[in-house]
């Protein structure tokens, strides 16, 4: 039982700092992963590992999740940039806040 109310009071944890910080952390760590992984390509001479690949979509993903979590906590778009991803067909059904 003790363990459970551990593991619960982490998950609890876990979603009050993801809630506070969560959307400039995964902001900020997705830029320098997407940076890094085009470093990367760049020092290679334009050859893309899976690796760097990888580092490129997960980057990209963590940015937007970020500016997702942004628009949900605070009802606006950080940035256009942050907006413009999610006028996309596909991802405007998965927007917080309505994109016009």
């Amino acid at each position: 039982m003790n363990g459970l109310l551990m593991l619960a009071g982490i998950v609890v944890l876990a979603g009050i700092l993801t809630w506070g910080m969560g959307s400039v952390i995964l902001r900020v760590v997705g830029i320098l992963a997407v940076i890094d992984g085009v470093g990367g390509v760049i020092i290679r001479a334009g050859i893309v590992t899976h690796w760097n690949g990888l580092e490129i979509v997960v980057g990209l993903a963590m940015w937007m999740a970020g500016h997702w979590l942004y628009a949900a906590k605070y009802g606006a778009w950080r940035s256009i940039a942050g907006r413009a991803p999610w006028k996309l067909p596909v991802l405007s059904v998965l927007a917080p806040v309505p994109v016009r």
